[in-house]
């Protein structure tokens, strides 16, 4: 089939409304809007009914989910009242056994959470779980889903924090003596009155800053950063400075994941991440099929059917939370 120019340019169109409605709707779910935003918004919806439809579409297929968000209990920690693991050392011992007699199960596609080494870090969370712990008179940390800290201490003292794997939005006072240190992997995070996003999964480390300045250190490499901000580093390489939209970075805060032409395999791998049980993919050219849509973090059951509106795929539920896409 041959497509004209104004076909393709009618497409353009309609998917840019589409991306548009979508980042109206994470504004707008997030608590941040101002007077300003409402104006604009209402302009915006009444300059064609296509605008005001796709957003009324973008509501109804994920209908409930700011009401979902805003009913979730508040889960907020001082440092002092921080889950602790608890295990006696016959406790630990026994699990830890059992954690290496299940290797081959830990890494089966249930990929079971948490293993042995989370319950020993200082802060974690499980599966889906969101955690706000407070540092006083230092920073406040966000946890997200799958997320295992380290503390650092010096003269008893919190001075920073070591991600050992997941993600965290970090929110350090202007006034401390010094700056607020955050390592994962090899590289760390140096901040002093800021908001800036850590993420440290499949080796590498994606840090975005949200508010004030930021430096990110990676070996003799250095990067400054302002909002809207980022910088990615693995093992041997430190990126480039680049331009983020950060409402996108810290939406998960809002309870939300945002996919905006992304493969679904990605999709699939980033939803693991929030729920129980597995879903495995096993059609490799589906897995590069664009995915546009918002998914609800308190909705997860949506994503079966999300997946079937993909052109081709066919979704199997199994017991444990498996789903099988073909």
């Amino acid at each position: 089939m041959i497509m004209h120019d104004s076909s393709r340019a009618g497409a353009r169109d309609r998917d840019r409304i589409q991306r548009e409605a979508r980042e109206w709707l994470i504004l707008l779910e997030s608590g941040r809007a101002t007077a300003a935003d409402g104006d604009a918004f209402r302009e915006w919806c009444a300059r064609s009914p296509e605008h005001a439809r796709a957003f009324s579409h973008c509501r109804r297929v994920w209908s409930g989910m700011g009401e979902a968000a805003r009913s979730r209990p508040d889960n907020v920690t001082r440092l002092e009242e921080r889950r602790r693991p608890g295990l006696s050392r016959r406790a630990f011992l026994g699990g830890a056994a059992a954690a290496c007699a299940g290797w081959v199960v830990m890494r089966s596609p249930l990929d079971l959470w948490p293993g042995a080494e989370v319950l020993t870090a200082d802060l974690w969370t499980a599966t889906g779980e969101q955690r706000e712990v407070v540092l006083p008179d230092t920073a406040t940390v966000q946890l997200n889903t799958r997320t295992r800290v380290d503390l650092r201490r010096r003269d008893g003292a919190v001075t920073g924090l070591v991600l050992r794997g997941g993600e965290t939005e970090v929110t350090t006072l202007p006034n401390t003596p010094a700056r607020f240190t955050v390592s994962a992997g090899n590289g760390h995070v140096e901040a002093r009155g800021a908001r800036f996003n850590v993420r440290y999964t499949d080796d590498r480390v994606r840090v975005t800053c949200l508010k004030g300045e930021i430096t990110v250190a990676h070996g003799r490499d250095r990067s400054r950063l302002r909002p809207a901000q980022q910088v990615v580093y693995n093992e041997t390489r430190l990126t480039g400075v680049t331009a983020v939209d950060p409402q996108r970075v810290s939406a998960w805060r809002q309870r939300i994941l945002v996919f905006d032409g992304t493969p679904l395999a990605s999709v699939v791998e980033e939803v693991n991440r929030y729920r129980p049980g597995r879903i495995l993919l096993m059609d490799e050219a589906l897995g590069r099929t664009p995915v546009q849509a918002y998914l609800s973090l308190d909705r997860l059951e949506d994503f079966a059917a999300l997946v079937r509106e993909v052109r081709g795929a066919t979704v199997r539920d199994l017991p444990g939370g498996v789903l099988i896409i073909s």
